[in-house]
């Protein structure tokens, strides 16, 4: 399916992510340079969420512990809402010192 950026109606890129991350990542590379999350599990797909630039980043180079504890507090509230804020949180935090708009 394709997705579209909220601001400016261009269409996403995928933005490749490892897989244990459960979230893909969308970018509008050539036009507004947002990035989007969608977190994913096996029974549901949530609504994208706009992200900071370097979560796809992050989610890349940070070691598989810390994106799975990370990941840990998507589903925190409950199994309906998606807590993508404090996801971003523990990310940025394994890379203290990162600007978040970066």
């Amino acid at each position: 399916m394709t997705k579209y950026c909220q601001e400016c109606g261009s269409e996403l890129t995928e933005i490749t992510v490892p897989s244990y991350s459960w979230v893909k990542c969308y970018g509008c590379i050539p036009d507004c340079g947002n990035n989007y999350v969608q977190a994913i599990d096996i029974k549901n797909s949530y609504l994208l969420s706009k992200t900071f630039p370097n979560i796809p980043k992050l989610l890349n180079e940070s070691p598989k512990e810390k994106v799975e504890a990370a990941v840990k507090l998507i589903n925190k509230i409950n199994y309906k809402t998606v807590s993508i804020v404090e996801f971003e949180h523990a990310l940025l935090n394994t890379n203290k010192g990162a600007d978040p708009k970066q």
